[in-house]
């Protein structure tokens, strides 16, 4: 009975010895932006902010820090720079990381013996390999149906729904947002419009997508300088340029009847607002309900009368006169 106490007690001794053993880690990282650098990691409970500090002892731009953690672990940490502090970013999507997207760390999977770890700050290659940089994409879509419009992808892992808000570009006649994005790779995304985050329905046979059935995204190859990518809304079309306000009146056609306006355009104008006056100036009708060309304005006008229509359409407007013919 006592010799299987004793082998029992060995066998729980050992066990333990095992799982509480630890290995010495050596962390380096290759090029961080500012000084000083720090390694912070869950070896510590995350405890420990910034982290312990690393050195650079022979200026060769890596700083090194030699850690003594429990082995058999998956640890996380991030390396952390500058007077900040800030710690580096790292995109989800990368194989290096947990895949969190919103607690975004390294993973080192620690086994029985001594390593060491060196790789370029906010990237995955190893330190010594070439760092593809990052440039600035500026995404742009015009024509969407509704507001707030939003652009949604794959740099993130596809963490952030429902993307990233863009703005209104009145000289592009378009909404835009400008992302960091990885030079020299493909991204997918989408455009997402209104408030119940509506995405655009893509043709997965269309020439600007993935090809997916069932995950229809569009596809665009990144190259290794900042860039613009615009599209029309549901379509591969490119962007046409913003119309002049001799351009945008030229093409629009104005017919006044006794029970409303017809306003039609070649180009599907939409107009922000629209003022009606009489040959006297005085203002018998606005809206400011946007509305596209073709549709009609319900308004009852005298017979044999002039008038005079304002448009407005992004920010430019113009002013027709009329008569009541019939």
């Amino acid at each position: 009975m006592i010799k299987k106490l004793l082998s029992l007690f060995l066998a729980l001794f050992l066990t333990s010895a095992v799982y509480s053993q630890t290995q010495n880690v050596n962390f380096q990282v290759a090029n961080p932006d500012s000084t000083p650098v720090y390694v912070f990691g869950s070896w510590s409970g995350w405890s420990n902010w910034p982290g312990d500090q690393m050195t650079d002892t022979n200026g060769d731009g890596i700083f090194e820090k030699t850690l003594n953690i429990a082995s058999n672990t998956a640890h996380e940490y991030l390396f952390v720079n500058g007077v900040g502090p800030t710690k580096e970013t790292l995109n989800p999507a990368w194989l290096c990381t947990n895949g969190n997207g919103q607690y975004t760390n390294r993973v080192l999977p620690l086994a029985n013996s001594d390593t060491t770890v060196c790789v370029n700050w906010s990237s995955c290659s190893a330190c010594g390999t070439i760092v593809i940089p990052y440039v600035n994409v500026k995404f742009q879509v015009q024509n969407p149906p509704a507001t707030p419009v939003r652009v949604f992808g794959s740099w993130s892992g596809w963490s952030n729904w429902p993307g990233t808000l863009m703005t209104f570009n009145a000289s592009d006649n378009a909404y835009e947002a400008t992302i960091s994005v990885q030079g020299d790779s493909a991204v997918e995304y989408l455009f997402i419009s209104g408030p119940d985050t509506t995405k655009e329905a893509l043709n997965p046979a269309m020439t600007c997508t993935n090809g997916n059935g069932q995950y229809t995204n569009r596809k665009s190859l990144i190259g290794l300088n900042d860039t613009t990518i615009c599209a029309k809304w549901q379509l591969c079309d490119a962007c046409e340029p913003l119309l002049t306000s001799e351009q945008i009146k030229s093409t629009v056609t104005i017919s006044l009847h006794l029970n409303g306006i017809n306003i039609n355009s070649t180009e599907n104008i939409k107009f922000n607002q629209v003022e009606l006056f009489d040959v006297l100036g005085r203002r018998i009708y606005s809206t400011t309900t946007a509305f596209n060309s073709g549709n009609k304005i319900d308004v009852p006008l005298q017979y044999n009368s002039v008038y005079l229509i304002k448009l407005i359409s992004n920010e430019t407007s113009f002013t027709f006169k009329g008569m009541v013919t019939n």
